[in-house]
């Protein structure tokens, strides 16, 4: 395997699978994001629904959605892809398709694809079980998300611009090459106790020239790792690295097992965060940042592990974190919630102006969407200067046959809800003829 690696290149091999065939993974994700320039047809060379080669010159490429298939390389060598977007169709992807591709920064996937899901621009399955591939041109830190069991052969190889790794308590095996040639990697945080590694997840692969035998390995030094289990762990080799400076155990004595999750409002309704973890003496503090804002301030005051509130309108967008801290000083980050807050009333169908003949009857109508409405209409004849209660008339729903003086008459409804916030429904006329 370690000279297929070399014949292409000793970059991103993007293997996905973990035997060596292409893994039909499954998932969910965003949308397609926006390309930096057009792609043109003539970029994609597609035969019989899989994507065989790319020949344009990279930046935000938006794969075809009638591309079910990538293959091997497809992409291999493109020094100007930034990121790619995988259509709802793709069911298959081969090997090493990113091979080479040293600036990718973000792997996406469209919602409706049934095979994948990207979270945070790297790639799983359906279920975000197995963690498939990191690209090549992401940096600095990465927190593995805690649904993942299993770490992919080569779903981080190359990626040398990562500088810090956090493995969560949920993985149970990392697999080959998983973390080979990360050069740049000084710190791993292992919550995880007694995975299955692979003797040669991080290694890292040189050239020994041409009086050696082609190609060579050792085992990569990472800085500090900070693990929950014990030395005898290490003493016994069970992971197949090297501790540079530091080897903190029993340290991650934080664990945690349920997310705060993001969450849609109306205006008036309160919203809990709520998060759990496991450890010794957890103190909690959350932190929040609003649309707009740069950086994340403290929240004061919010120190449960269980907080409620009722947001106001510039809550719209806010995004809320948690830091847990155990009574030896160690903390981890949640990961971060997005608040939505939307009107308290929303209006999502209008009366309509109508014309009607003389006796004949008509009907005026409103939907809106909030907590337990009322209705209360209101009308103008013509030549009057302001509106009067249209007394008895509280349905959403209201019918009435007019006489002659209600030709030109305007009407709306307001529409209350139990906080007692309220809203006015756009305006009707009625033309009798």
């Amino acid at each position: 395997m370690i000279k297929k690696i070399l014949a292409v290149g000793l970059t991103a091999a993007f293997f996905l699978s973990a035997g060596g065939t292409a893994l039909a993974a499954s998932s969910s994700a965003s949308k397609a994001v926006g390309t930096s320039h057009m792609q043109a047809a003539s970029d994609f060379i597609i035969k019989n629904g899989v994507l065989t080669e790319y020949k344009g010159s990279g930046g935000d490429v938006v794969i075809p959605d009638t591309v079910t298939g990538i293959g091997e390389l497809a992409f291999e060598d493109c020094t100007g892809l930034k990121s790619v977007t995988i259509p709802d169709s793709v069911t298959s992807i081969d090997e090493y398709v990113f091979s080479g591709c040293v600036k990718l920064e973000k792997i996406n996937v469209a919602s409706g694809n049934t095979k994948y899901s990207s979270v945070d621009g790297m790639l799983y399955n359906k279920s975000k079980t197995i963690l498939l591939v990191c690209p090549q041109g992401k940096r600095g830190k990465v927190m593995i998300p805690n649904t993942v069991t299993d770490i992919s052969e080569y779903a981080f190889y190359d990626c040398s611009g990562l500088t810090e790794v956090t493995i969560p308590a949920s993985v149970k095996q990392i697999e080959r090459c998983a973390f080979s040639d990360c050069r740049g990697l000084k710190t791993l945080n292992i919550y995880t106790l007694y995975p299955l590694v692979d003797k040669e997840a991080f290694y890292v692969y040189f050239d020994l020239g041409p009086d050696g035998d082609g190609f060579g390995g050792r085992r990569n030094t990472i800085e500090t790792v900070n693990y929950a289990g014990s030395s005898a762990d290490w003493e016994t080799a069970r992971f197949p690295l090297t501790v540079g400076n530091t080897l903190n155990l029993n340290c991650l004595s934080v664990n945690i097992t349920a997310q705060p999750k993001s969450q849609s409002i109306r205006l008036g309704e309160s919203v809990t965060f709520s998060v759990k973890a496991s450890g010794s003496g957890l103190k909690y503090q959350w932190y929040f940042k609003k649309k707009g804002q740069t950086s994340f301030s403290e929240w004061k005051g919010r120190i449960g592990r269980t907080e409620t509130v009722t947001p106001n309108a510039t809550w719209d967008g806010i995004q809320i974190y948690c830091k847990i801290t155990d009574s030896k000083g160690n903390s981890v980050a949640s990961d971060k919630a997005t608040v939505t807050v939307k009107p308290a009333i929303e209006i999502t169908s209008q009366p309509k102006s109508q014309s009607v003949k003389l006796g004949e009857s008509v009907t005026f109508s409103v939907k809106a969407s909030g907590s337990r409405l009322k209705y209360q209409w209101y009308f103008k004849k013509k030549g009057q200067k302001s509106f009067s209660e249209w007394k008895g008339r509280i349905g959403r729903t209201e019918t009435v046959t007019p006489n002659a003086t209600w030709n030109g008459i305007q009407i709306y409804c307001k529409i209350t809800d139990s906080a007692g916030n309220t809203v006015n429904s756009a305006t009707a006329t009625v033309k009798i003829g």
